[in-house]
């Protein structure tokens, strides 16, 4: 009876240690595991691709659609071709990786690097801005694949499609990447050129915040 009693007791005691948690302990303890958890885990999706790319100027303007064109590898080659002959600062790569972008949806401008200078011309940094070649190139570009360009260039294709439609689609790229502002830098000259988007960009480089200095400035 002692040993039975003794056994009572024993087990008596070992629930009294057992540590009792209210639901306010327990909501906290949920939390607390919560908030580690997010710690552990942070958002891995960020997109980080505009580290090295720069958006076109007038995010105002970044709705405007410009028109969609498959261009097979022969034209691509072409239209680089002529952008290459305009732009001689700016290497092959970077324009048929501009030419690539755009055909895609993509109308960032790419930070130039000093490998991609094609005869070593020092360029501007990224924080620097958008050089003057640049946005020329980023137009003519996307002027070239809203027209189909392929062998002559621009020039060619402007001609082929005949200068009210050529002057609609320079219209909506200099829209699209410098605002309504971009309408004022001479758009019936510039389609008489080989290179419109250089011409517009040279203007506006002239009549903008700091006059001259190769930069787009807003």
């Amino acid at each position: 009876m002692k040993l039975y009693k003794k056994s009572i007791a024993i087990f008596a005691a070992s629930i009294l240690t057992v540590p009792f948690f209210t639901p306010s302990v327990v909501s906290a303890a949920q939390k607390s595991s919560e908030t580690e958890s997010s710690v552990s885990s942070p958002n891995t999706s960020d997109d980080l691709s505009g580290v090295t790319e720069q958006e076109p100027a007038l995010t105002k303007s970044a709705s405007v659609a410009l028109p969609k064109t498959a261009m097979n590898e022969t034209q691509i080659n072409n239209l680089v071709d002529s952008l290459s002959k305009e732009y001689p600062n700016l290497s092959r790569e970077y324009l048929l990786e501009g030419v690539h972008k755009q055909l895609n949806g993509d109308y960032s401008i790419g930070a130039v690097t000093s490998s991609e200078a094609s005869n070593g011309t020092a360029l501007m940094s990224v924080w620097q801005g958008i050089t003057v070649d640049q946005m020329g190139a980023t137009i003519d570009t996307a002027l070239g694949i809203a027209l189909s360009a392929g062998t002559g260039g621009l020039a060619a294709a402007i001609g082929n499609v005949g200068k009210h439609a050529a002057e609609s689609a320079l219209r909506t790229v200099v829209v699209k990447f410098l605002g309504s502002e971009g309408l004022k830098q001479g758009i019936d000259y510039a389609l008489a050129l080989t290179s419109p988007g250089k011409y517009i960009a040279e203007q506006w480089d002239n009549n903008d915040a700091y006059p001259s200095n190769g930069i787009i400035n807003f």
